[in-house]
């Protein structure tokens, strides 16, 4: 990609790549979804509403991110979950991510505010057999806890294309951000893959801040644009989306975001694309 060059821009590049994750002793692996496609066969699938909180692990002693990041919570919120690691995201309810982010990331954790969370449990990571089966022993343990804070999310099975769209219809209705689709007869697999699919109205991904390009006009002094890389190493800028209070302290390099898009250029860049939000966790 060409980049003009103007006497008054700062670009600031990461030199190594900052993709990598941290791994240690415990930390559970994670699932990531792709996008689905129509050549899927969606009865061979269970849906579910996209929740919009923070996917944190449990590794049978604390809560993390998916990136590794210690998840602080109270005594009280972790102490009736097992022995055995889950996966799932701790949710506020349809459209307070801002909520969870604000509460799950504090290092020192407010009592109060964790009374707005739940922990939305997906699955089992490190138990054997398909989704249904793991599924099916999920409900068995939540149901012996008994705690109104955690649960099992809620699965809907498909028949046809035509109920996916439907379900997705309503959950967007009601103020969702989209739907999950898991597959039945595969077992847990970490890293992206198609045993867990995506399905919004419109195109999203994430991406990692690598620099910055200055603004011009009423932005002098500001960030116009971030400069992001993607999974796939495509590098573009990002402007739209900005908040005035995003652009006079920007996001910290390393730090991923999630943009939406609507298409992509022949060269495989995101057109269109805005800031949707930062991702601290």
């Amino acid at each position: 990609m060409r980049l003009s060059l103007v006497a008054f821009a700062v670009i600031v590049t990461l030199t190594t790549r900052a993709e990598t994750v941290p791994s240690y002793q415990g930390m559970v692996p994670v699932t990531l979804a792709k996008t689905y496609d129509k050549d899927k066969d969606v009865s061979q699938y269970w849906a579910s509403e996209k929740l919009d909180g923070i996917r944190a692990l449990w590794n049978g002693k604390f809560l993390h991110t998916r990136s590794g990041k210690r998840i602080y919570a109270p005594h009280w919120f972790t102490n009736s979950l097992p022995k055995i690691a889950l996966d799932g995201e701790l949710w506020a309810g349809r459209g307070q991510f801002h909520v969870v982010q604000r509460t799950v990331l504090d290092k020192v954790p407010s009592d109060s505010a964790w009374r707005n969370i739940f922990f939305v449990v997906f699955d089992l990571p490190n138990k054997s057999g398909n989704y249904k089966i793991r599924y099916e022993e999920l409900n068995n343990i939540l149901n012996i806890k008994n705690q109104t804070h955690i649960i099992p999310i809620q699965q809907k099975a498909l028949t046809s294309d035509g109920d996916l769209m439907a379900f997705l219809s309503q959950i967007e209705n009601l103020g969702g951000e989209g739907v999950m689709l898991r597959e039945l007869n595969s077992p847990y697999l970490s890293g992206r893959n198609n045993s867990l699919l995506k399905l919004k109205s419109y195109r999203d991904q994430e991406a990692r801040v690598i620099g910055y390009k200055q603004g011009k006009g009423r932005l002098k002094g500001k960030i116009g644009s971030i400069l992001v890389r993607t999974e796939d190493n495509l590098e573009f800028y990002i402007g739209s989306g900005l908040t005035d209070e995003q652009r006079s302290s920007p996001p910290k390099l390393g730090t991923v975001v999630t943009f939406k898009y609507s298409g992509v250029t022949q060269n495989g860049i995101p057109r269109f694309a805005r800031l949707l939000r930062i991702r601290n966790e």
